[in-house]
């Protein structure tokens, strides 16, 4: 007699599961979701040394990035509710690479912070683009484009993206109109839709 294997579909399904939960969880700190595609950019060169540092989101494809399940007292990225005033922190490691710190509060500007750890490498010696692994042990196995499409000369303004939608980052919770509007026109050039982004509140 034959006994069909009922542990293989139940792995294959878990882990399909975990994929897809992973996908949106990072779509709710900018990195990836669902858009327009836009062309590939050419590379440009970014001294990642100068792009270091913290970052405040100010346009993103939501005015507030969501939480997907509600996983008790520890409020991480996740959990269920609505994501303000989201920063990145980013530093170099030893070896190269780029550790990522994506940080929010949960429900409103004041509310519980929310966080989330990662590592980007560099794919070429442009280091305009990235691959982003985050840790929790679920989405290890998947790595998610991170493309630096443009900086201005003093790394005040970033508009970054990947190949579905962009986000405009800066040093501070504001940024001077002329900058915002060298952003968003790069943007326009390279397909994205700029209707798809909002204003995020702090």
């Amino acid at each position: 007699m034959q006994h069909k294997n009922f542990l293989m579909p139940r792995i294959g399904l878990f882990w399909l599961a975990w994929a897809v939960f992973g996908i949106a969880l990072i779509s709710a700190v900018g990195i990836i979701s669902a858009g327009a595609r836009a062309a590939e950019p050419a590379p440009a060169k970014i001294d990642l040394s100068q792009y270091t540092g913290k970052w405040y989101q100010l346009y993103n494809q939501e005015e507030h990035g969501r939480f997907e399940s509600d996983k008790g007292k520890q409020v991480q990225f996740g959990d269920k509710g609505t994501c303000y005033g989201t920063t990145v922190e980013y530093a170099l490691t030893a070896k190269g690479n780029v550790s990522v710190l994506n940080t929010c509060h949960k429900n409103n500007p004041q509310g519980k912070t929310a966080s989330i750890k990662g590592i980007a490498f560099p794919v070429d010696e442009t280091n305009s683009k990235l691959k982003v692994r985050f840790n929790p042990l679920y989405l290890r196995p998947f790595l998610f484009d991170y493309w630096i499409l443009w900086v201005d000369p003093h790394y005040q303004l970033a508009l970054i993206g990947n190949k579905s939608t962009f986000s405009i980052l800066s040093r501070e919770k504001t940024a001077p109109e002329s900058l915002l509007k060298t952003a968003f026109e790069k943007a326009t050039e390279l397909g994205y839709d700029k209707s798809k982004v909002q204003k995020v509140s702090f």
